[in-house]
């Protein structure tokens, strides 16, 4: 909860210095970043960025093991009915499209 927070706070902070020169925030988060100091800023843009981009490689590895999983897991399965179609008289092409068929990737 507290990382979220830190989070958004970031992200007002960053939209608060990209429209700095402008009349377009609200008083309020004005008078916010005006409050913090130029250090403190910096760390937390770069405190989120960090966490962000850590968060973003945490959750590309736990999706590429749930896909090998479910690969690994319905290999046999698959091979089984390339094997029934290429003995059933099918080529190579009509056996590959029938495994692709059946076993449809989500």
């Amino acid at each position: 909860m507290r990382l979220e927070l830190e989070c958004i706070g970031s992200i007002v902070l960053l939209i608060a210095l990209a429209f700095q020169n402008t009349l377009l925030l609200p008083e309020r988060i004005v008078t916010f970043r005006d409050e913090m100091s130029h250090l403190r800023i910096t760390l937390k843009i770069s405190v989120t960025l960090t966490v962000g981009f850590c968060a973003l490689g945490y959750w590309l590895e736990s999706r590429i093991r749930v896909r090998k999983r479910r690969i690994e897991k319905g290999f046999p399965n698959a091979l089984d009915v390339f094997q029934i179609s290429a003995a059933a008289g099918l080529g190579f092409d009509a056996a590959m499209q029938r495994v692709g068929r059946k076993f449809v990737a989500v």
